[in-house]
């Protein structure tokens, strides 16, 4: 515990004291993380397709059945742990004011984000996954790639996935840390939040207030989580449902954003893929993941799923009416290629 505090102290300290040095804090962990992985999945190659080693299982194309190997998997729960895997691909944006050419620069980060999270992540499940059966990492669940190291390489160099783990658990907190605090800054511009949450630091030029109070929670529900078993467990019933929330929000968020254009996105063929098809193909797409699964969860995290809905329109009806904030009469105005 006294570790995850000091460290969470010291990432709420990088994102506080500006973006330039979360950026470089974020570049050097992500680099020494990606090498170790990148060294695992050389080595799972080698060890699963070359060398065939007993114990290993080489990956068919049974992996990429909808209906699973044998039938037991189940294409709307992978998609839900797909999207789980892929937040965060956003946070670029939330940044665009700290962004050099932030009308282009933040959308191309987020779009190079998915498409070199997709091969990333394809190429990790199928050379670490091919380590151990099925069964055997289903029982180390707790410490599973951990597990699979120690199956590719054995002791001591499995502690190599160790500091990826807390390297990559440093980054996440970090992006989610620095993207939170962003969004209640903006939102509370919008008169959508607290007017606290968006003061800006004179001396940092970062949003320090609400980095902290951001800060601060996460430690004290980390503390919580530790020593009170009944807290524990309603946390990871919402956990549960992370990537049902997830979906739900790409999904409006891409109904919206046609219906914010709705006047631009039959002006031109480009307006109506990129403002039009895809949004809306995208959002139908992930509004049946998340429906489906919804109807497949278990009582305490649907009634948890229930209460965070109701709770958040209660929140946004307050900030409508009783905020008044301007934010739901603001029209969208077009941006023309010479911005860009």
């Amino acid at each position: 515990m006294i570790s995850a505090t000091l460290l969470g102290g010291i990432t709420v300290i990088y994102a506080i004291v500006g973006i330039h040095m979360t950026a470089r804090f974020q570049t050097f962990i992500s680099l020494v993380e990606h090498l170790i992985l990148i060294s695992f999945c050389a080595v799972g190659v080698y060890v699963v397709f070359i060398m065939k080693r007993a114990g290993t299982v080489t990956p068919t194309w049974e992996w990429l059945s909808p209906k699973g190997v044998g039938g037991a998997g189940s294409l709307i729960a992978g998609m839900i742990v797909a999207v789980y895997l892929f937040t965060g691909w956003d946070t670029s944006i939330y940044l665009n004011e700290e962004t050099e050419r932030p009308e282009v620069n933040p959308g191309k980060a987020a779009l190079w984000s998915v498409a070199i999270l997709g091969v990333y992540y394809t190429v990790l499940v199928v050379t670490l996954q091919g380590a151990a059966s099925l069964a055997d990492i289903s029982a180390h669940r707790d410490s599973a790639l951990i597990f699979i190291a120690h199956q590719l390489v054995g002791s001591p160099w499995d502690k190599a996935m160790a500091l990826a783990i807390v390297l990559s658990i440093l980054g996440t907190t970090q992006a989610f840390l620095v993207g939170a605090a962003r969004i209640s800054f903006a939102m509370a511009r919008d008169r959508l939040l607290p007017q606290v949450l968006g003061e800006i630091s004179p001396k940092y030029r970062t949003p320090a207030k609400a980095t902290i109070i951001f800060g601060i929670s996460m430690i004290v529900v980390t503390w919580l989580y530790v020593f009170l078993s009944s807290v524990a467990g309603a946390f990871d019933t919402v956990v549960s449902v992370v990537g049902i929330m997830f979906a739900l929000f790409y999904a409006v968020t891409g109904f919206t954003v046609t219906w914010a254009f709705r006047a631009t996105v039959t002006s031109s063929p480009r307006n109506l893929i990129s403002l039009g098809l895809i949004p809306v193909l995208g959002g139908g797409v992930l509004l049946a993941i998340a429906l489906v699964s919804i109807r497949q969860l278990e009582p305490p995290a649907f009634w948890s799923l229930i209460a965070i809905a109701i709770v958040s329109c209660v929140m946004m009806t307050v900030a409508r009416f009783g905020g008044g904030a301007a934010f739901f009469r603001t029209r969208a105005a077009e941006v023309g290629p010479q911005a860009i």
